[in-house]
């Protein structure tokens, strides 16, 4: 149970961190449209990826126009600690679930 509980979460993290990579490249290849969304003085989009996508903050690492093997790897790396982090999440909150519910550690 514990198991699938850190699993799940760890595929909702993938899952968000590509949903919000994809919203991301889609926004940056149309630029002009989508200018206020990203660059606005509201900046909710990038609030609410930060919350979702932690990972997104190693794209801040990309100020210019890089070399393919650069952005393919701080992509992978912002994309893949999401998981990761979810997953850590999972696992802590299954620690808790089972100290107020003995009867958890038995499934």
């Amino acid at each position: 149970m514990k198991r699938k509980f850190v699993l799940r979460l760890g595929l909702l993290g993938l899952i968000v961190a590509l949903a919000l990579a994809g919203v991301r490249l889609y926004l940056l290849s149309h630029q002009p449209q989508y200018q206020e969304v990203l660059y606005g003085g509201s900046q909710w989009f990038n609030t609410a990826t930060l919350i979702f996508w932690p990972g997104a903050l190693y794209l801040s690492v990309m100020q210019n126009e890089e070399p393919l093997k650069v952005t393919v790897v701080v992509w992978g790396i912002a994309v893949l600690t999401n998981p990761i982090l979810y997953g850590f999440i999972g696992w802590v909150f299954w620690r808790v679930a089972k100290a107020f519910d003995p009867s958890l550690a038995k499934s």
